[in-house]
């Protein structure tokens, strides 16, 4: 009596050369979501609304909403005149400008 044993089949080289390019484009594509979200979660939104104060007062406003601390030439900070800033939710970007 014979046993029918089949032959393992092995992949071939143009199999093998699909399956690497599918999983390095899925390696590209987690990677570029994993940036984007922890981008996002690390973005910071600032509401500001003040007139006539020293860009001192506005930078220590905007480090107690934020997480983010400056490091400012206290002899230009001092020769600044004065700003009106309306900043509603916007980005630290934003508020910069």
């Amino acid at each position: 009596m014979e046993l029918f044993i089949p032959k393992q089949s092995h992949p071939t080289n143009e199999t093998l050369i699909k399956l690497w390019k599918i999983m390095r484009l899925t390696v590209v594509f987690l990677v570029a979501v994993a940036l984007h979200v922890n981008a996002r979660s690390y973005s910071q939104n600032v509401t500001l609304n003040a007139a006539g104060i020293t860009l001192k007062e506005a930078f220590i406003r905007i480090e107690e909403q934020t997480s983010y601390s400056f490091f400012i030439n206290q002899g230009l900070l001092e020769k600044a005149s004065r700003v009106d800033l309306t900043l509603n939710d916007a980005s630290i970007v934003e508020a910069m400008e």
